[in-house]
């Protein structure tokens, strides 16, 4: 008997182990080379606040071009955004701007892509210094906390506690692109 309890105990040491080894796996999306999709993420959302050498909207337009923001809500496995654009290419007509809007459930697909391309994006500590690219990052969401990543092509700025790897988070703005139509 005394062997048994002691079997069991040493059971669920193991196990407990386990356990926690697997969960500290996936790191805190703090440390370099973690992965920002953190266990409980509910929301990831990717924006573009524009920047970079391309042009200037024309003054009192109501966005920039190039703008966007993508809102992935995990559990519910939505999408929603809001992407700037000019109707009829009148670049220089401030009332040409718009936002556009909508939202919509990811296919199970889709939403397989969507983990796979936020799983991509890692932590770094890289220190690049970059001047022609528009300004992205990456916000995600527990019910606990919330920590906004900045690009490490900007890392220099200093502007984040955290970067992340500049291609995985291009790659994650173009799959949420991609995704971001009626169904």
């Amino acid at each position: 008997m005394k062997r048994d309890a002691e079997l069991t105990a040493s059971l669920l040491l193991a196990a407990a182990s386990i356990s926690i080894a697997a969960c500290s796996a996936q790191g805190s999306g703090t440390n370099p080379g973690d992965s920002v999709l953190v266990e409980g993420a509910q929301h990831v959302i990717w924006k573009n606040s524009g920047g970079g050498f391309g042009g200037l909207p024309p003054a009192g337009a109501a966005c920039g071009l190039g703008n966007a923001s993508y809102d992935w809500d995990v559990g519910a496995g939505s999408l929603s955004w809001g992407v700037c654009t000019v109707a009829g290419n009148n670049y220089n007509d401030p009332t040409a701007y718009s936002t556009v809007t909508g939202s919509r459930v990811l296919t199970a697909d889709e939403r397989t892509q969507a983990t796979t391309d936020a799983r991509a994006v890692k932590v770094t500590s890289n220190n690049n210094c970059g001047a022609d690219k528009p300004s992205l990052t990456l916000e995600v969401a527990t019910q606990a906390d919330s920590i906004v990543y900045g690009d490490d092509f900007y890392a220099c700025l200093k502007t984040y506690e955290h970067y992340v790897s500049s291609g995985a988070l291009d790659q994650l703005g173009q799959t949420f692109g991609g995704m971001a139509h009626s169904p």
